[in-house]
């Protein structure tokens, strides 16, 4: 187990959090420890730290440090906050904070390979609130918010991160972006940048109105889909009259990006 100054960012207070996969699967449990010991928060101050994972009569653990919540939870406790100086330079650091790790996680820096040839791009594949946490901090008042749950995160070289399919891809349906709904189209990493501009126009509903506004913003969103449901992403998708279909933004979006 790591020394508790190795994430000096957060503050553990001698709790730990285990996850237990559901599924007994050895290849998703050997992809999700790959992902976290190359993507951590020893490297990165806004990125979770796994520090032990074993197996035990057939299941899969993983030993994370104690977050306090995560952000969903964070905004649900704190309703109306107060858009004051200090507020929005903590968020304002906490998004470039964020930003940087998914950034990290694109392109790994080369101080975090074992060797050259080891070079991996990679995409998160899952980014939402429920997976951003909040750590307290002995630096920062209102603690450190870190990127977790690699579950869905995929490695690639350099001749394939940009040629993964779209077919039986694991995704949460509000974030995910038009590729997805796309036959034969390709996911690259461009996948988390959409779904970080969405928890980001999230974060920003909720920043200046409050949780009330961000979720009537979110119930706005809900409109018919090609499949007849109706549906919560960030984007319109209607059958063209010569085939295929036409992906606009949907107008609640582009109100509050403007």
């Amino acid at each position: 187990m790591a020394p508790a100054d190795a994430y000096p960012q957060i503050e553990t207070h001698d709790s730990f959090a285990l996850k237990q996969l559901m599924k007994q699967d050895h290849d998703e449990f050997r992809r999700e420890v790959d992902a976290l010991k190359r993507f951590n928060g020893f490297e990165n101050d806004h990125m979770v730290t796994l520090l032990m994972s074993w197996t035990l009569d057939g299941n899969y653990y993983l030993l994370f440090p104690l977050a306090r919540c995560d952000l969903l939870e964070y905004w649900e406790k704190f309703p109306l906050p107060t858009s004051d100086q200090e507020t929005v330079r903590w968020t304002s650091k906490q998004i470039v904070g964020i930003a940087s790790t998914v950034e990290s996680i694109h392109d790994p820096p080369s101080n975090s390979l074992r060797v050259p040839e080891d070079h991996k791009y990679g995409r998160h594949g899952d980014l939402k609130p429920e997976n951003v946490l909040l750590y307290d901090s002995p630096t920062e008042g209102k603690g450190t918010l870190v990127v977790a749950d690699l579950g869905l995160a995929k490695l690639s070289s350099i001749l394939s991160r940009s040629n993964q399919s779209n077919n039986r891809m694991h995704f949460t349906p509000r974030y995910k972006p038009p590729e997805c709904d796309i036959e034969g189209a390709k996911v690259t990493r461009s996948y988390d940048v959409w779904t970080f501009g969405c928890l980001l126009l999230e974060w920003v509903c909720w920043l200046f109105q409050g949780q009330p506004a961000r979720a009537q913003f979110l119930e706005d969103l809900y409109s018919p889909y090609p499949s007849r449901s109706c549906a919560d992403m960030f984007f319109d998708m209607q059958p063209k009259s010569g085939g295929g279909h036409q992906v606009t933004m949907k107008p609640k979006v582009l109100e509050v990006s403007f």
